[in-house]
């Protein structure tokens, strides 16, 4: 598991304006899609990274999504 590991699967970047990072895989099912719908934009993935942006999300769920998933 991630967690154990220390890994962080989710980060959020405020230097980004609203941008938040899932590291190595997209956000479990519901997550996903709650970034989404508060958007309303398709998320990007990176072709060099296992990386995928969720972009123009609220800060405060952003905040809540890295709470969720940091165990």
């Amino acid at each position: 598991m991630a967690l154990e590991r220390g890994e962080t699967l989710l980060a959020y970047h405020f230097r980004e304006p609203d941008t938040a990072h899932a590291s190595r895989a997209d956000l479990p099912g519901l997550y996903a899609r709650a970034a989404v719908i508060a958007s309303g934009l398709r998320p990007t993935e990176s072709k060099t990274e296992r990386v995928v942006g969720y972009r123009d999300i609220p800060a405060d769920l952003a905040e809540h999504l890295v709470a969720l998933l940091s165990g």
